[in-house]
């Protein structure tokens, strides 16, 4: 028996959190590298940590599962892995924090005083 096509596929909420994980570190690194007036560094390092917390949000709640099939439990194949969604209460609460992280830093732009 085949398994479907979906779960060797990555999803694209797992992709957006690799690359929310790593703009978050190039946000940070580059906000040090490169001379902002004060306002702006501090809105910058708030918006690194913004995407920094979702992208660990979204990697705690998609994490790697094994598909269990009759040929993986009689162990006729190889285990396959896939990353469905299985939301917990830590990784919400990184996607929550992130999402008032980034309107905070959206905040500190326009309005710096």
């Amino acid at each position: 028996m085949n398994s479907p096509k979906s779960h060797t596929q990555i999803k694209p909420l797992l992709i957006f959190a690799y690359g929310a994980f790593a703009s978050g570190g190039i946000l940070f690194i580059s906000a040090f590298m490169l001379t902002l007036p004060a306002h702006f560094f501090k809105a910058t390092l708030i918006l690194a940590a913004s995407f920094a917390a979702i992208g660990t949000g979204e990697f705690l709640n998609h994490p790697k599962q094994k598909l269990i099939t009759q040929e993986t439990i009689q162990n006729k194949s190889k285990p396959q892995y896939h990353h469905s969604r299985n939301p917990c209460s830590l990784g919400n609460l990184f996607d929550i924090g992130g999402l008032l992280l980034f309107f905070i830093a959206i905040s500190s732009f326009f309005f710096p005083h």
